[in-house]
């Protein structure tokens, strides 16, 4: 009888750290978070997947991975290659231009994690954890535009400046002829 309670607490403490786990990955609303399997096949969607994204879980569920990457992306078979890069290095950066659902494109910053069964180390899928983050590489491209004419202006008037010196110069140098001629 022990032996039965024991399990029955354990299923117990099982149920409710996955409980945990679905209400964590489900209720995180500003990260994207999917899984798909190793044949790149989405597996698992999440609401912040949904928002960010544009599809809803049963939209998702089932596609391929490739549904956020931009053409030129899968063309160049970045999708692959990221696979790749977790598989060999347990994870993988992606910041890049991504597709939304309505077709319009977002610049998200995440990251692909490869999940290998503890036990025999097969390979069970990759987890994406994404966020939209267009807003800041907006932002990122107004202060370089902003640096950029400012470098621009400081070359100007370095030249500018180099100019009247050099014209300076001149004037003294003339004036220090003139001088030793009157003398």
């Amino acid at each position: 009888a022990g032996g039965l309670l024991a399990l029955a607490t354990c299923e117990k403490a099982l149920r409710q750290s996955e409980e945990r786990s679905r209400l964590l990955v489900q209720g995180a609303r500003d990260y994207a978070i999917f899984m798909v399997a190793p044949s790149n096949v989405i597996v698992h969607w999440n609401v912040g997947a949904e928002r960010i994204f544009g599809w809803t879980s049963k939209d998702a569920v089932g596609q391929s991975g490739e549904i956020i990457f931009t053409a030129q992306d899968r063309q160049r078979r970045v999708v692959k290659k990221e696979l790749e890069i977790a598989l060999r290095d347990v994870q993988a950066a992606d910041r890049r231009w991504h597709l939304r659902k309505d077709g319009s494109r977002i610049w998200v910053d995440g990251v692909m994690h490869c999940l290998k069964d503890e036990n025999t180390g097969l390979v069970r899928g990759f987890a994406k954890v994404a966020r939209d983050a267009t807003e800041l590489w907006r932002q990122q491209e107004v202060q370089a535009h902003a640096r950029d004419q400012l470098e621009q202006r400081v070359l100007e008037r370095t030249a500018d400046l180099m100019a009247t010196n050099n014209e300076l110069e001149r004037t003294i140098a003339q004036r220090e002829e003139l001088e030793r001629e009157l003398l």
